[in-house]
């Protein structure tokens, strides 16, 4: 009896708000308008139910902007900023998943003079999605060809390497050439 008390009250409240016509609502536009009673509601869900299921339709997919470049490991360009941003930091943290292969990235060239070395170390600057936040990859081009002005849009494709310079390891892509 305790179970059909509860079930007895909510179809008596179900049937007491039901009927078969609209009932007029004041809105705040000043006009008189109907909206669908509770019976209207259920009525129109129980049609639902009994109308044959559609299918959903496909999702169209937006065009790649870049297409991928043929004989790359790893095509950053293919990416969108969150996921660039994510492949790198994965790069840099767990760089042994990397070695060997071939990465294509695009970004800001950067350049910086090292008095200790003597050398001008360059690379590659990718922003995170919001441009807050930015990670590099450096880059060694074969010798004798002309690196890129500081601030350029590059795109760069290397084979990802370690090297020990002064006893400590860097990281960079060698070997890369720019497209």
């Amino acid at each position: 009896m305790k179970r059909l008390l509860p079930l007895v009250l909510i179809i008596l409240t179900l049937t007491a708000c039901s009927n078969t016509e609209s009932t007029p609502v004041r809105e705040n536009t000043g006009t008189i308008s109907t909206s669908p009673t509770v019976g209207d509601i259920l009525e129109g869900a129980a049609e639902a139910e009994s109308a044959p299921e559609k299918e959903p339709e496909p999702e169209i997919s937006e065009p790649v902007e870049n297409e991928p470049h043929p004989g790359v490991d790893i095509d950053l360009t293919a990416m969108n900023s969150v996921m660039v941003y994510s492949e790198v930091s994965r790069m840099m943290y767990e760089p042994d998943e990397f070695f060997g292969k071939t990465v294509c990235m695009a970004g800001q060239a950067a350049s910086d003079y090292s008095a200790d070395t003597g050398l001008t170390y360059h690379a590659v600057i990718i922003a995170d999605a919001t441009a807050c936040c930015a990670q590099g990859i450096e880059y060694k081009l074969d010798e004798g060809a002309e690196y890129p002005s500081d601030g350029d849009e590059v795109t760069v494709i290397g084979v990802f390497s370690e090297y020990e310079e002064n006893g400590f390891m860097y990281l960079r892509l060698d070997g890369a050439k720019l497209i």
